[in-house]
């Protein structure tokens, strides 16, 4: 099984939606819907480069292998591929939220 159908099926029963992106940063695959492609993908895109830079600033012989971030009703994970990249979009349950606070 290759590097992006066996990261596919891991993600799959555990998250609400996800996109797979290609090098150009369009979504190639997913279960998101066009409206929530529109308005994460591409914000997520840039920022993943960008992290990626300051990982590779920081420590050349480094490369980023994961990135998570939370915003108020949502939980993003990027797992940058060198071909693709498997962004995950979970919502945060409310016992979650009330964790946090």
């Amino acid at each position: 099984m290759s590097e992006l159908e066996d990261g596919i099926n891991r993600i799959k029963g555990i998250v609400q939606a996800y996109a797979i992106t290609g090098s150009d940063g369009k979504a190639t695959r997913g279960n998101l819907s066009k409206e929530e492609e529109r308005k994460f993908t591409p914000y997520v895109n840039e920022l993943v480069d960008k992290a990626r830079n300051v990982v590779r600033d920081v420590d050349p012989a480094n490369d980023m292998s994961f990135l998570r971030f939370t915003m108020k009703n949502h939980e993003i994970l990027v797992a940058p591929g060198d071909n693709f990249r498997i962004i995950a979009l979970q919502e945060l349950n409310k016992d979650r939220e009330e964790a946090r606070s």
